[in-house]
C-alpha cells in the first residue's frame, strides 16, 4: 500500500510539473501576444481615423476629378500632373505664403501624397512581415472597387510624380555643428550612407 501511495505521489508531482510548465508557457505566449494585439488595434484605429477624415475624403474626390479630367489616359495623367505640379507647387516656391496661388493641402500633389501614404501604411501593415499584421478581415473594410481604382490612380500619378522632381547628385556633406539636434541629424545622415 505504501508503494502504491508513493507511486501516486510521484505521478501527481509529475502532473504538477507538467501543469506548471504549461502555465508558464501560456504566460509567456500571452505576455507576447497581448501587447502585440494592443499595438495592432491601435494602428488599425489610426487607419480608420485617417480614412474617415474630411481631408482624406476631399483628397480621394480630387484624385477622381483629376482622373476624369485626364479621361483615364495614363499618358495624359503624366502630362497634366506635371502641368498641375508646376502650377501649384513650383510657382509657389519662394513666394510668401499669403501670395501663393494655392495652400499646400489644396494642391493635387499633396492630396496624392495623403492618399498614397494611407495605402502604403495599409499595405505595410498587411503584407510586410516586419510589422504587426492586420488581418484580411480588417483590410477588407477599406477595400472595395472604388478603393482599388483609387490605388491604381495613385500609382499612375506616382509614376508621373517622379518626373517632376529634380535629383540632386552633388550636395556637399553636412557641416559639423554643436547643436544637439543637428548632431543627431548628422549621425542619422552618416548611418544611412550605405542605404542609398
Amino acid at each position: 500500500m505504501l508503494n502504491y501511495l508513493n507511486c501516486l505521489a510521484g505521478k501527481a508531482s509529475n502532473i504538477a510539473a507538467v501543469a506548471g510548465a504549461a502555465a508558464a508557457l501560456a504566460a509567456v505566449v500571452l505576455a507576447i501576444h497581448i501587447p502585440r494585439r494592443i499595438l495592432i488595434n491601435q494602428l488599425y484605429a489610426d487607419l480608420v481615423s485617417a480614412y474617415r477624415s474630411p481631408q482624406m475624403g476631399y483628397a480621394v474626390l480630387s484624385l477622381f476629378a483629376f482622373y476624369n479630367e485626364c479621361q483615364g489616359n495614363p499618358e495624359l495623367i503624366k502630362e497634366k500632373y506635371g502641368e498641375r505640379y508646376n502650377a501649384e507647387i513650383k510657382s509657389g516656391l519662394g513666394t510668401p505664403r499669403r501670395e501663393r496661388p494655392f495652400a499646400p493641402d489644396e494642391t493635387l500633389h499633396f492630396q496624392r501624397r495623403l492618399v498614397a501614404h494611407f495605402y502604403w501604411d495599409l499595405a505595410r501593415l498587411h503584407l510586410d512581415k516586419k510589422f504587426p499584421r492586420l488581418s484580411k478581415k480588417q483590410i477588407r473594410q477599406f477595400i472595395g472597387e472604388n478603393e482599388r481604382n483609387v490605388m491604381s490612380i495613385v500609382l499612375h500619378m506616382s509614376e508621373a510624380n517622379e518626373a517632376c522632381f529634380v535629383k540632386l547628385d552633388t550636395v556637399a556633406g553636412p557641416p559639423d555643428d554643436d547643436v544637439a539636434m543637428n548632431q543627431l541629424i548628422k549621425k542619422l545622415y552618416e548611418k544611412t550612407e550605405d542605404w542609398v
